[in-house]
């Protein structure tokens, strides 16, 4: 014998010509007997055109009835599905955001077709598998990366981060939220910082804020400092990476290793000194604090009149880890300052300006404004 057909045309009566009253009875019965798991699969894919036409009804309530009935599905056909998604944003959206019944070729359907704010709601999910992230940080619009990136149950990987800030480097609602993001890749926080300041400077020029040459000055003088706070706090391993990122892009010149120096950020400087030298770190500290501080500078490229500067600096470092004082930037700076001042014999009043002359220029904060104070003083002693 065969099988009985399930008769649905007592269903497809009421959603054709029954009251308001009945179709949302009906809405109510058919989503609980799609979630019945004792229901065999084909009884449940036979009552799909009935729940599609009440997902359709002209009445509101009827498709909110439904909506709401099943929000908690674990699964759903996906003609039901796409159609509660096509729905009213008033409806639309809340099965979206709750709905189980969604996996990820059907989250990446409705990224594709979707509006705006339906594509939204996918990217405020919290169970967005890796597949569905890639597909949005490769093609999202602006918006709905922002959403991406406001949501904090997705978890972005480095290669994310930067194919964002390239893709979208000119929209501030995701350059925003990326730079405040801890995990933001440090080369990207240079890059922008290049950026910025490139901007700054055709900005100042065309409004004619200040003369071509202060304007450079100024503007270069913001990038290094910007530049020399970002590897500031970057670890050993992020050094390592770092400093062939910027000698490739042309960013580690010796102004910005001796502003990590007045800085007293001497794992920067030996890192790069490294790289430049083409020395093993591990013997950098012993040439810098030795007699081979001069030709350790040389072969990474560094002006000569830098030497005694850094001589200086690598002295003031020393000490400082003699007594074992945790310096601040600011501290350190002015800490070479008095070394330059009293600790080398050999140094006389124009070789002492000069030096002063440095630190001002490369100096952070209260250092720089010290050390020109100090090279005034000098000049009218003279």
């Amino acid at each position: 014998m065969g099988s009985t057909k399930f008769d649905t045309s007592v269903f497809d009566r009421i959603t054709q010509s029954g009251d308001v009253e009945q179709r949302i009875s009906l809405a109510r019965q058919l989503a609980r007997f799609v979630q019945d798991t004792e229901v065999p699969a084909a009884e449940r894919d036979a009552v799909v055109p009935a729940m599609v036409a009440l997902a359709t009804d002209p009445v509101i309530m009827v498709r909110q009835t439904l909506a709401v009935a099943l929000a908690g599905a674990p699964t759903l056909h996906a003609d039901i599905v796409f159609t509660m998604a096509a729905d009213i944003d008033e409806i639309a959206l809340s099965f979206l955001l709750k709905t189980p019944a969604l996996d990820a070729w059907r989250m990446i359907a409705i990224l594709k077709v979707g509006e705006p704010s339906k594509q939204e709601a996918i990217c405020t999910r919290g169970d967005l598998g890796r597949q569905v992230i890639e597909y949005i940080v490769h093609t999202g619009s602006a918006v709905v990366v922002a959403r991406l990136l406001d949501n904090p149950c997705v978890a972005l990987e480095a290669a994310d981060l930067k194919r964002l800030y390239v893709r979208l480097t000119d929209d501030p609602c995701v350059i925003d939220r990326l730079l405040d993001r801890d995990e933001l890749p440090l080369e990207i926080r240079l890059m922008h910082a290049k950026r910025t300041s490139k901007r700054v400077y055709h900005l100042v020029a065309q409004r004619g804020w200040m003369a071509a040459n202060d304007a450079e000055e100024f503007v270069i003088d913001t990038e290094e400092s910007t530049f020399v706070k970002i590897l500031e706090d970057a670890s050993l391993e992020e050094l390592d990476q770092l400093i062939p990122f910027m000698c490739d892009q042309g960013f580690l010149t010796p102004s910005i290793i001796l502003r990590a120096a007045c800085a007293g950020d001497l794992e920067m400087v030996e890192r790069a000194l490294s790289y430049l030298a083409s020395v093993p770190a591990k013997r950098v500290r012993s040439l810098a604090s030795g007699r081979g501080l001069k030709t350790l500078l040389a072969k990474a490229g560094m002006p000569e009149a830098s030497l005694m500067l850094m001589r200086a600096v690598v002295d003031v470092a020393a000490d400082a880890r003699a007594r074992q004082d945790d310096l601040s930037v600011e501290d350190f700076g002015c800490r070479v300052i008095e070394f330059i001042m009293t600790r080398y014999d050999t140094l006389v009043a124009d070789d002492k300006s000069a030096l002063l002359d440095m630190i001002a220029k490369f100096g952070i904060g209260r250092t720089k404004r010290i050390a020109a104070r100090v090279q005034d003083d000098l000049k009218q002693a003279a």
